[in-house]
């Protein structure tokens, strides 16, 4: 039995055991190994909605709808995430073809996010965001930095970091709302965005039961007697739905009192390390530049340039003199 207990097994009462929690395989010459690699395809998204793996997790597919993929380490999907996915991961997170949130998605790493684009969606990374093309509509929020490389667009939304954010292009002609920020509370902003994000869910989710709630009212009065038993279950759903409806409101009371309480640690720590914003080749007017608390809000195009706090104040002060 020996000879056929592979890696990350053993062998216990004449039976090859898992010493790790992983996914089994069985080799050319018949010994059994524990990969701690999870390897998730289409036909296992089929079956299945929530994922939670102590090891690495490989997708080799896209990955749409509400799914819940959780990762000990490292996360790697080789496809598009889009929908109202979560994903979260010990180590970095991999995304080959890009992000698409629709609003809903949440992708969060306790290291870095490597990813194509990100669209309507909201990333969290306690290291490094990096984006191959472009960021719109989305929250994203990075310890360390985001740099958008490729199109290397930031449009709309608010992208944040602790030291640095660097893109080609910030905003657009057309003065779309584009908020960028550096220096910030990791901790403070990324509870904020996780409460936001659940408040946001909860309250479409309540929208959603009031209209299904009010149209099998509606269907429930048309019903006569003689359906007693298609009106016992037209009740009995209203009633499952106005329980659902409550326990909403009640959540979302909480989030709203947590929401409030939040509070901005300021750390002279982050002045040590002289947080920038990196354009590449150009800012438009419209877009909000916040550095350790400094906010700017450009009304004119700005060239390629690094700003830095001084640098931003700077900035300021020509434009009130002018």
């Amino acid at each position: 039995m020996r000879k056929y207990a592979g890696e990350n097994t053993k062998v216990v009462d004449n039976k090859i055991v898992a010493a790790i929690s992983g996914q089994p395989y069985v080799d050319e010459e018949g010994r059994v190994h524990v990969r701690d690699v999870l390897i998730i395809g289409e036909q296992d998204l089929e079956r299945c909605r929530k994922f939670d793996f102590p090891g690495t997790i490989v997708v080799t597919c896209n990955v749409d709808g509400p799914f819940r993929i959780s990762a000990g380490r490292d996360l790697n999907i080789n496809g598009v995430v889009s929908g109202s996915v979560k994903i979260k991961a010990g180590g970095d997170v991999y995304i080959k073809g890009g992000f698409f949130g629709r609003g809903r998605g949440l992708v969060m790493a306790d290291g870095s996010v490597t990813v194509q684009f990100i669209t309507e969606g909201l990333v969290i990374a306690k290291k490094d965001i990096y984006v191959g093309d472009y960021v719109m509509n989305s929250e994203v929020i990075a310890g360390r930095s985001v740099k958008v490389s490729g199109e290397g667009l930031i449009l709309g939304g608010n992208v944040k970091a602790g030291e640095l954010v660097e893109a080609r292009r910030i905003g657009n002609e057309f003065g779309v709302a584009t908020n960028v920020e550096v220096g910030i509370d990791f901790e403070y902003e990324t509870r904020k965005a996780e409460i936001t994000h659940r408040l946001k869910l909860l309250l479409d989710e309540m929208s959603d039961i009031s209209v299904y709630v009010l149209k099998l009212r509606a269907a429930y009065e048309k019903l006569s007697e003689s359906f007693s038993v298609n009106k016992d279950k037209f009740r009995s759903l209203i009633v499952q739905l106005e329980a659902r409806r409550e326990e909403i409101a009640n959540e979302i009371n909480e989030l709203r009192q947590k929401l409030k309480a939040l509070k901005f640690v300021s750390t002279q720590e982050m002045f040590k390390l002289n947080p920038r914003i990196i354009i590449k080749e150009t800012c438009f007017a419209g877009v909000t530049m916040t550095i350790l608390g400094e906010s700017y809000k450009t009304t004119f195009e700005l060239g390629p340039r690094a700003l830095n706090l001084q640098a931003l104040k700077e900035l300021k002060t020509q434009r009130t003199k002018k």
